[in-house]
This record gives C-alpha cells, sequence and structure tokens, in this order.
C-alpha cells in the first residue's frame, strides 16, 4: 500500500501538471469567440479524453488512500434517493435495482460525490456479471463491530452502517474473489476495464474509516459490503445557498507563482481576462522579493504547492503573510494528498486540485475575493 501510494503520489502530480495544461487550453479553444462549430467539437472530444485520464490517476490515488475527500454527515436515505436514478440508467431496463435503508439507521460521514462514484462502479461490475438480466438490491442497516471483528477486518471496533450489494450474477470463484481488490487486476477482456473499479471502493472505504468485503460463489451471485462508522453529527439535509461574490471597487490584484511555464501562462490570461491585474513569478525566492519592493499591492497569491528552491508554496504563504497580513492566498497542485490540503487550509485560503478548468480557477480566486 505504501509503495503503490508513492508511485500515485509521484504520476499524479506530474500527470496533472500536463493536464492542467491540456484540459485549459482545450476549453479556451472550445469557448473561443472565432472557433467553428467542428473545432469545437474536437476540443470538447479531446477534453472528455483528459477527463479521463483524471479519472484513472484519481482511481489509483482512491486505492492508496491519498485522494482527498471532503466528507459531511449525510442521511443514507437521502443518499439512496440521489443516486437510485442513476445507476437504474447505467445498469439498463433488464436490471431490477433497488435501494432500502432500516428506519433507524445512523447517519455517516463520507463524501457523498465519492460514495456516488463508488455505488456506480459496483452497479456496472454486478451489470457486466448479469449480462441477461438480474436483479441488484442495495441495503443498508446499523451493525456493532466488537473487537475480535474489528482486529480482524483492521477497523475500529464501535457502531457501523453496513451496506450490502447484492447482484443475482455469476459469481467468482474464492480465488478471483480474493484478488478483487487489488488494482489493475480484471477478468474483463483487454481493453473493457482498467481493473481500478473496485480498489477505488476499497480505498474510499478505508478512507472513509471503514472497509470492504467481498463474498461470491460461483453460481450464487455477489455480495459487497462496505462498512462506514456512524456518526454523532445532525446529517445534512439541505444544500447551502452558493457563496455571494462582492463587488470590488477596484481591480484586485493577483500574483501567481508556478514554475511551469505553460501552466504560468494559462493561469495569468485567465485571470486577466476576468478583469485582474496580474504579476507573475516561477519561484519562491522571487515572488517575495516583488511582495518586499512593495510597488504594488496584492490581494490574493495564487500559488503552486510544489516549488523550486527548498520552498513550498505554504512556505512561501507563511512569509508573504508577514508582509501582508491580509494576503488570500489559493494553492494549487497537482499531488492533492490528504496532507496537503490539511498543510493548504489556511485562513482566508482556499485549495485547488491540478488540473482544472480556467472557469474552476476564476471562481476559486472570485470567493476568496
Amino acid at each position: 500500500m505504501e509503495a503503490i501510494g508513492q508511485l500515485a503520489s509521484g504520476v499524479a502530480h506530474d500527470f496533472n501538471n500536463l493536464l492542467t495544461t491540456v484540459v485549459g487550453n482545450l476549453d479556451r479553444i472550445a469557448l473561443h469567440r472565432q472557433a467553428t462549430p467542428d473545432v469545437r467539437r474536437f476540443a470538447e472530444t479531446a477534453l472528455r479524453a483528459a477527463q479521463r485520464g483524471t479519472s484513472l490517476t484519481a482511481q489509483l490515488l482512491a486505492f492508496a488512500r491519498q485522494r482527498p475527500l471532503h466528507p459531511t454527515a449525510v442521511r443514507i436515505d437521502r443518499l439512496f434517493d440521489a443516486v437510485l436514478p442513476l445507476l437504474r440508467d447505467a445498469v439498463g431496463e433488464t436490471i431490477d435495482v433497488s435501494c432500502e435503508a432500516d428506519p433507524d439507521v445512523s447517519a455517516i460521514r463520507i463524501d457523498p460525490g465519492q460514495f456516488e462514484a463508488a455505488l456506480l462502479n459496483l452497479a456496472l461490475n454486478a451489470r457486466d456479471a448479469m449480462p441477461r438480466g438480474g436483479t441488484l438490491r442495495i441495503t443498508a442497516r446499523n451493525a456493532i463491530v466488537a473487537a475480535g471483528e474489528a482486529q480482524r477486518r483492521e477497523i475500529s471496533a464501535g457502531e457501523y452502517v453496513v451496506m450490502d450489494i447484492k447482484d443475482t450474477g455469476s459469481g467468482m470463484p474464492a480465488d478471483i474473489a480474493h484478488r478483487a481488490f487489488q488494482p489493475f487486476f480484471t477478468t474483463k477482456e483487454e481493453g473493457k476495464g482498467s481493473g481500478l473499479g473496485l480498489a477505488m471502493v476499497y480505498g474510499f472505504a478505508r478512507q472513509s474509516g471503514g472497509t470492504a468485503e467481498v463474498e461470491s460463489r460461483v453460481g450464487s451471485g455477489t455480495t459487497i459490503k462496505l462498512y462506514f462508522p456512524c456518526s454523532d453529527e445532525t446529517a445534512l439535509c439541505e444544500r447551502l445557498p452558493p457563496p455571494l461574490h462582492p463587488v470590488t471597487p477596484r481591480k484586485p490584484s493577483i500574483l501567481v507563482v508556478e514554475d511551469q511555464d505553460e501552466i504560468r501562462c494559462l493561469l495569468a490570461e485567465a485571470l486577466e481576462q476576468c478583469g485582474h491585474e496580474v504579476k507573475t513569478s516561477c519561484t519562491a525566492q522571487e515572488a517575495i522579493a516583488l511582495l518586499e519592493q512593495g510597488a504594488a499591492r496584492i490581494d490574493v497569491l495564487v500559488t503552486d504547492f510544489m516549488l523550486p528552491g527548498g520552498m513550498t508554496g505554504l512556505d512561501l504563504a507563511r512569509k508573504a503573510r508577514a508582509l501582508m497580513p491580509d494576503l488570500k492566498v489559493l494553492t494549487i497542485s497537482g499531488n492533492a494528498t490528504q496532507e496537503v490540503i490539511r498543510a493548504s487550509c489556511l485562513e482566508r485560503g482556499a485549495f485547488l486540485a491540478k488540473p482544472f478548468r480556467p472557469s474552476d480557477l476564476t471562481r476559486a480566486v472570485a470567493e476568496l475575493l
């Protein structure tokens, strides 16, 4: 797990830096006022391919438990209501899908988006195991995991919500079921599966404080069990309204610090198109020198987390705050591990994971302002 995590982090950082440039420029092509319909269609096709590359990296990071999550306390019945139509569309009319939670089932603290992705992965696997149709039953119940059982499952003892995702498919022999959660292991034909779907589900469950198990017999279908710790928090029932963006009396000034030339130019141009005054730097030391000159006030510092010269973006943010206490900071990174995000969570700060579209950048800056 540790070796895979290190590999995934290194791949993600370099790959996401490349994808930031690719996605950003494709987005600009698709939105350019002089682009013909054919050019827009070509750009949008390439964008979808780039986003699939992002998804593959994210799945590997999820297995290695290094993908950032945004957990919140949620009610299971609300999750099921939201995801059921998606699952039915994904598996087709020949498979009967149902979701049912016990009336007294507890709230859990998870990332709703990643939970939806995990269930979708499981539903697609179930569909492939039932080519002639069948049933997919998803249930949720409370359970107490005692100390001995918890040790065997490598989780903490206590109260859990257990979800059973059961299909009536062909099932798997024991040797295949034993390897089901291994990354890149797949029984599908070449080109029809990356072998990361179940690995992502397992990584998501472990990162959420629980675990995943598989029970399967040839001819008797497969059941995937997901364990999530119960939460004492009040479940979030309604979405919060989006924050308002106050109008500033002057053009906000942004300092962009990024060592990759293509990305730095892309970020600067996107911000300038929104009316911001933008200064750029490729190192933390150069940025500090610029701030010390005091020639112009900077409202927002946009900095990559990994910078050359021995200083991280976080080191830069701290030194910059010493010079300008009211400075707002947006940290960006292609290696969006939990450690990087926690380190980047400064007061009056935000984090944006690469790759992102120019509109994501300008929205993040607007929310800081």
